[in-house]
């Protein structure tokens, strides 16, 4: 496996997951969501079913927030929502930031994929101690990263699937496991 690093591929991705998640979500307004150093504005979408949220904007990535039901950030401000990981994707340069990426499936298909990176500005919390938590509850594989180095990497779920937001709901409830963990 090796991570898509076409820009047209990936914007084409992008907006096709984008597509895929208003669709299913309702549309919540425009809401601040919080991360360590600063937040944004972004239109935020629900998904009642999973207890999810998402947000997007398209800045130096594509940025895809997510979070669970509960991560209102109460001290500063009860509507702000708090970040439980992010999926972004590259806009012409990955850099070491960036976690997400798509990952090729035959000819067509592409995978929705994470390379484990997760923050939270606390200690214990990282991508070599995520991995640990989460070998037996996701399906990883080798893959050749933008970088040029094989890491371990999440298969979240193919794009076109059925249960698209099932499966990124699943991966979001682990890393929000895993950071509760270690609180």
């Amino acid at each position: 496996m090796i991570v898509v690093n076409n820009q047209g591929v990936i914007d084409a991705a992008q907006n096709e997951l984008s597509k895929r998640l208003e669709q299913a979500g309702t549309f919540m307004g425009k809401k601040v969501i919080g991360f360590q150093g600063g937040y944004e504005v972004a239109p935020l979408y629900w998904f009642e079913e999973y207890g999810l949220w998402w947000a997007y904007l398209m800045g130096g990535k594509h940025w895809n927030a997510f979070g669970v039901a509960g991560s209102e950030r109460v001290v500063d401000d009860p509507d702000q929502k708090t970040i439980t990981c992010e999926i972004n994707f590259p806009i012409d340069d990955p850099g070491s930031r960036i976690a997400g990426g798509f990952v090729r499936e035959g000819k067509d298909r592409l995978y929705v994929v994470h390379s484990g990176r997760v923050g939270g500005g606390r200690l214990g919390i990282g991508p070599e101690a995520f991995k640990a938590y989460a070998t037996a509850k996701l399906d990883w594989w080798p893959c050749g990263w933008y970088n040029g180095d094989v890491v371990k990497i999440a298969l979240i779920s193919l794009l076109d699937a059925e249960d698209l937001v099932a499966n990124i709901a699943e991966f979001v409830v682990v890393v929000d496991e895993f950071k509760r963990t270690v609180a």
